[in-house]
């Protein structure tokens, strides 16, 4: 249980750093499978392409890179909110059971290798968003 633990809360923390090193404002995760970061800080990049709702927004990056996420106004948010919910679940558990260090003393290269899918959402995020 506690192993399963820790992995969960390294993927959040992942997540939650990569969000930040992106721009994306994002609460730090508190335990829970989901993370709620937000696109506020590119508010007007987004509208020039047509992107001026949480809805579109997901939509958009479901479209264009195959990334996806829930729209904050799902959460009873306004949906010119431009938020969204993240999963923080997508990695083969069966390897990172195995992988996982023993000291729960991760870097962010080795949660990329860890949870390559979740890298990959947020490399991709980072890339539309330039």
């Amino acid at each position: 249980v506690e192993l399963c633990r820790d992995i969960h809360e390294a993927a959040g923390e992942f997540l939650h750093q990569s969000f930040l090193k992106i721009g994306l404002n994002c609460p730090k995760p508190q335990g829970a499978f989901y993370l709620f970061p937000d696109f506020e800080n590119f508010k007007d990049k987004l509208r020039s392409r047509g992107v001026n709702s949480s809805t579109k927004l997901t939509e958009t990056l479901l479209k264009e890179i195959g990334v996806a996420l829930l729209p904050s106004s799902d959460f009873y948010l306004p949906d010119e909110f431009l938020g969204v919910r993240v999963a923080s679940v997508d990695y083969d558990g069966e390897k990172v059971l195995k992988d996982f260090p023993s000291s729960s003393k991760t870097n962010q290269v080795l949660k990329t290798s860890l949870f390559p899918k979740l890298a990959d959402a947020c490399e991709r995020i980072e890339m539309w968003l330039k």
